[in-house]
């Protein structure tokens, strides 16, 4: 099996992720879950998501005043988490493995 590096800054998520892992003990030390997001700047950001849809999120970055939150609806905060560049990060317990499949949900964070 593979050895998997998993960044998941939502909290329902990443609750979620980790319920996952109690269930499933034998794939523990297989995986390192950080709570932090991806991104082209070390920052700080903030996540919304429409109350129809509590796992889906939107993100506002620094200076982003303008997420791409579409009008309509109703949006809540979901929490806040700080994004870091992947290749600075040096506490991942799997670095010294090659990368061989990179799978991506960036929700609504495509230009970044």
């Amino acid at each position: 099996g593979w050895n998997v590096t998993s960044f998941e800054p939502m909290p329902a998520n990443r609750a979620l992720f980790k319920a996952s892992l109690c269930a499933n003990p034998d794939v523990v030390e297989r995986i390192d879950l950080h709570e932090n997001g991806l991104g082209d700047a070390n920052q700080h950001c903030y996540l919304v998501s429409p109350n129809s849809n509590i796992g889906d999120g939107y993100v506002s970055c620094g200076n982003d005043t303008n997420p791409g939150i579409p009008p309509e609806g109703a949006f809540q905060s979901r929490g806040e988490f700080d994004v870091n560049i992947f290749d600075e990060i040096k506490n991942d317990k799997f670095a010294q493995h090659k990368v061989e499949f990179v799978k991506i949900d960036v929700e609504g964070y495509e230009c970044h």
